[in-house]
């Protein structure tokens, strides 16, 4: 406590919830106290005293409000602590991943890490350029989704009078499309139709809106979808193949789940967020919140036919560049650690008078060697460089780096990166991925012991059986190798 000149009492410990009763009737009794000591009550210094009070009770209403606050997040998160304690059990940790699916979930939290990739689709060659895929910057949306995919509440829902694509035909159905990136490739089962209502089509189609014939296999109401689908149809109709309301498939409890096998229904469920990302991230660039760092270990080169290239007169690889941060590979026989949108990385010891790649120096110097088979003079090969990059192709190079970069990181990630280290899982089934379906997961969490029991139980019956159609097999052998004896005789 504090006193004014007129002898107030005021508080000046803000931090303890406890106190603010006695502090208040201190303060009132000082103030009419000192009232009664004055001739007028209009007198200037009480004025002042008054006021002064009054912003005091202002900030002490504010840091009551904190202190509020900063409780119940404490009470918060001693309930949440409480449920991981009864939900404990054993903790499992997935593998790098570009999407996850966990099915053995106890619901408690668990944490989820996320860091680059880079991959390319087909071999990289001068003629067939291969794009280099990355994380890239800007941001990506990250997804928990339970077990059933259908979110009957944001899904698009498409009558036979409202082409969706153009060139797409609709005939006696209702259409309904939900995007593809919530269902990678493999294997799905959708349950929850009536008796009247069926599933008469699945379609897949590419990222400019085309039709992929052969993108989804269909058994009845089982489907399996193959790579590069961006967007799925499915069509509806009645028994008699006439045409259905979208109030009648809200009215289904329909599911869509990974695998072969109906389970019981549940209702949709997903949590996202989505993580900002300073700078392209590939393979080991991640997000440090210990140091509260974006590390990147990667850098690019984009050639342009301008840079000090050097000649090995004779050699299977001739055309060299020096790069001083390259990190060179353990053995001079390993393959370097770049990626290359039009030549192939390969190991010295692969290097042959054909094809087009390239390779570690020899020597272990911070030379990458090149080969092209339609240049054989420097002059051709940069010659090459300086066309490709003018036409719109250029040569793109990425190489790991000595020199690791580490960018602070934002509030937003920061946010972003604790939520995703305290993640709660759905109990039982958990689809985690990313939009892009590019940069690698990789959780940690912990199993539910009676979904584990029974899932070793489901094994052992399984055995079981096997075994027991082994011997019965047996036994009819037996019978058949003696009857034939029998015969012989």
């Amino acid at each position: 406590m504090a006193i004014t000149e007129k002898g107030i009492y005021y508080p000046t410990d803000y931090t303890k919830v406890a106190d603010v009763p006695a502090d208040f009737k201190q303060l009132a009794e000082s103030a009419d106290k000192a009232i009664g000591n004055i001739p007028e009550y209009n007198d200037k210094p009480v004025k002042e005293d008054i006021r002064n009070l009054k912003e005091n009770d202002e900030q002490q209403d504010k840091d009551i409000e904190t202190l509020q606050t900063k409780q119940t997040e404490l009470e918060t998160e001693i309930e949440e602590l409480e449920k991981d304690i009864q939900a404990n059990a054993i903790i499992e940790e997935t593998e790098q991943a570009k999407s996850l699916y966990i099915d053995d979930a106890s619901g408690a939290r668990g944490s989820l890490i996320i860091e680059g990739n880079a991959e390319q689709d087909g071999e990289a060659n001068p003629q067939h350029p291969s794009e280099i895929k990355v994380l890239k910057a800007g941001s990506t949306k990250i997804k928990n989704i339970n077990k059933n995919f259908f979110d009957k509440e944001n899904i698009q829902y498409y009558n036979n009078n409202s082409a969706l694509f153009e060139n797409t035909s609709n005939t006696n159905t209702t259409r309904l499309r939900t995007n593809s990136f919530e269902l990678r490739e493999g294997n799905y089962i959708l349950s929850g139709l009536s008796n009247n209502i069926k599933l008469t089509a699945v379609r897949a189609y590419n990222n400019q809106k085309e039709l992929i014939d052969d993108g989804v296999t269909r058994s009845n109401n089982n489907f399996t979808l193959k790579p590069g689908i961006e967007y799925i149809h499915l069509l509806f109709s009645h028994s008699d193949n006439s045409d259905i309301s979208e109030e009648e498939i809200k009215e289904l409890k329909l599911q869509i789940e990974a695998g072969n096998i109906e389970t019981s229904y549940i209702e949709h469920q997903e949590i996202s967020c989505i993580l900002d990302i300073q700078q392209d991230m590939l393979k080991d660039d991640k997000f440090d919140l210990n140091t509260k760092k974006e590390t990147h270990n990667w850098k690019k080169i984009i050639f342009k036919g301008n840079e000090q290239w050097y000649f090995y007169s004779g050699s299977a690889a001739p055309f060299g560049i020096y790069i001083s941060d390259l990190v060179l590979p353990a053995s001079q026989q390993d393959m370097p650690e770049v990626i290359c949108t039009q030549y192939k990385a390969c190991k010295w010891a692969e290097v042959s008078t054909s094809g087009d790649y390239l390779v570690s120096n020899p020597g272990g110097a911070n030379f990458l060697r090149f080969r092209d088979i339609d240049c054989s003079t420097l002059d051709e090969f940069k010659a090459r460089l300086a066309e490709k990059y003018s036409n719109g192709t250029p040569v793109e190079l990425w190489y790991k780096s000595t020199q690791k970069i580490e960018l602070d990181l934002t509030d937003a990630q920061i946010e972003v990166l604790e939520k995703l280290s305290k993640l709660r899982f759905y109990k039982g089934v958990n689809n985690i991925f990313t939009t892009e379906d590019i940069a690698l997961l990789q959780a940690k969490y912990s199993v539910d012991l009676k979904s584990t029991n029974n899932k070793m139980q489901k094994e052992i019956n399984e055995i079981k059986e096997l075994l027991s159609t082994t011997q019965t097999s047996a036994m009819l052998l037996d019978n058949l190798e003696k009857n034939l004896i029998e015969e012989v005789k």
